[in-house]
């Protein structure tokens, strides 16, 4: 099961709900990185858990959004260095030590 959190700018308040990281849940695994088009945090669906039972049409969407920006569909990420902000390049800080959302 995967946990999302809250990230804050300290620097100029923007705010993403992610997962911060590499995360797993049931079926997929997941990767939070920068989209350049959005400029925002994205959880990208980098990979499907192997051996785990689901749909053919299940299967085929996730598939489809492997490597895609939830917000705006492009496949061209930037990796979330040193938790810098998309926005303004500030610190980005968890904003509280538990998940706000848990997913599988």
């Amino acid at each position: 099961m995967g946990g999302i959190y809250v990230f804050e700018c300290e620097k100029c308040k923007y705010e993403a709900r992610v997962a911060g990281g590499r995360d797993s849940g049931f079926l997929i695994n997941t990767q939070t990185k920068i989209c350049p088009d959005c400029r925002q945090l994205v959880d990208v669906v980098t990979g499907i858990i192997p051996g785990v039972y689901m749909t053919e049409k299940k299967k085929l969407e996730l598939t489809e959004a492997k490597g895609s920006c939830p917000e705006c569909g492009k496949r061209k990420f930037l990796l979330w260095k040193a938790r810098a902000c998309p926005k303004c390049g500030g610190k980005m800080k968890k904003a509280c030590a538990d998940p706000v959302l848990y997913w599988d």
